[in-house]
């Protein structure tokens, strides 16, 4: 029975794509629509837009966008509502599943600003005014702070975004369970720093979790993360065991069900491939770690908690390594189906520049508060941030110019 209803849902969701309204829109088409930026505008580059009204057959989905030569943005913020004269340009090929990307709208007139949209719109525009907060503050840096913090990569240096891929490292830069674990042991932290009791604040970092992935768009990765946080907190709540294996597998029937189209999503395979690893190949990983050590020094791996500071880097060294190869492994095969490329860096990569891309995003939550007092302050504070940002991008730089930091594989191979 769960079979054929996935087939059915499954059939039903591919039907939605093909008549997906962005798929149809006619070529040459020129008018005036309503519609706010998802992120900063600016000239020249291929941007998220959200149509409110004006398209043909009332089309109101997310678009490309790009602003034309000699138009004045006059300032405009992510998220502020415009009216505007545009032309679609089609291109030649349109899949579904990749509607967004079916073509782009060129904004060519005047833009006026308007009110409304209610509290999505409200939500985008209080996102847009943390993105400009941010290009204040964080002035060349503030494209891989909007990555880290708000899922937006569409303003990084292409230089830079190649290099992470060439190292293995840009999931460092995808909101991903790496983030949302990060907000989660910040929250849980503050809120046991306060007095409250373990399993009320399990609740509460959940929640506040869920606070940030919706504030932040609802990326997939994140999604899975902030799902499998609140089930683990409802199980220590409630006193029941957790089993890692039975939660993963809830946040994905869940998601799947809620949307059969996510499984085509590379970024949806990733999330679950890697933390499938961490779930299921992690214990064995750290065996063979532990009987390599052995065979190598004629020693044990040290296990358990020491005062010994040496034992405790090995320790978290091991850790580490053992996590990085276990949530590596199964996703080797999709990098190389979906981008032809497989990196060999990303395991060492990941462990150099996890610490400080785990540092910086307490930083900035912390700079953008003090901002709000005083934004010499907050400005002073994301000097810190800026520079360790600085650093993570020089090295992943230097990495990608390794000598076989990555190579090319073939979809038959």
């Amino acid at each position: 029975m769960v079979w054929i209803a996935g087939n059915f849902s499954g059939t039903a969701a591919v039907r939605a794509d093909l008549r997906d309204c962005r798929l149809h829109l006619p070529d040459s088409w020129h008018g005036e629509v309503v519609g706010r930026f998802l992120t900063r505008p600016v000239p020249g580059r291929s941007l998220p837009f959200r149509v409110e009204g004006g398209m043909p057959g009332e089309c109101r989905e997310t678009l490309r966008a790009t602003v034309a030569r000699g138009v004045e943005l006059d300032g405009l913020r992510a998220g502020e509502r415009i009216r505007v004269e545009v032309s679609w340009v089609g291109r030649g090929s349109r899949t579904p599943g990749l509607a967004e990307w079916s073509g782009r709208l060129v904004l060519e007139g005047t833009l006026e600003r308007e009110k409304g949209g209610g509290l999505p719109g409200r939500l985008l525009a209080f996102r847009g005014r943390i993105q400009e907060r941010m290009v204040r503050l964080w002035g060349p840096e503030a494209p891989v702070v909007e990555a880290l913090v708000m899922a937006r990569r569409e303003h990084l240096d292409p230089d830079l975004r190649e290099a992470f891929a060439l190292t293995g490292t840009a999931h460092l830069l995808a909101i991903s369970g790496f983030h949302v674990g990060v907000v989660a042991g910040i929250l849980l932290g503050m809120l046991r720093l306060i007095g409250i009791r373990p399993r009320r604040a399990a609740v509460g970092a959940a929640l506040g979790c869920w606070l940030y992935v919706l504030g932040i768009g609802a990326p997939h990765a994140a999604v899975r993360a902030a799902l499998l946080l609140s089930l683990l907190a409802g199980s220590r709540v409630r006193g029941w065991p957790v089993v890692p294996e039975g939660a993963l597998a809830s946040a994905l029937l869940l998601l799947l069900a809620i949307e059969p189209r996510f499984l085509a999503s590379v970024g949806f395979q990733l999330s679950f491939g890697g933390t499938a690893g961490l779930v299921l190949l992690r214990p064995a990983v750290s065996r063979g770690l532990a009987h390599g050590w052995k065979a190598l020094t004629g020693r044990p791996l040290p296990r358990g908690k020491s005062r010994d500071p040496g034992v405790r880097i090995l320790r978290g060294s091991a850790d580490g390594l053992a996590a990085g190869i276990a949530a590596t492994l199964p996703t080797l095969p999709l990098l190389a189906w979906h981008f032809d490329r497989i990196s060999l860096l990303g395991i060492p990569a990941t462990l150099l520049l996890a610490p400080p891309v785990a540092a910086a995003i307490p930083g900035i939550g912390g700079a953008l508060a003090l901002s709000l007092l005083s934004e010499g302050v907050g400005r002073f504070a994301a000097g810190g941030t800026g520079l360790l940002l600085r650093a993570v991008g020089e090295s992943v730089r230097w990495m990608a110019e390794l000598p076989g930091a990555s190579f090319w594989v073939s979809r038959p191979t």
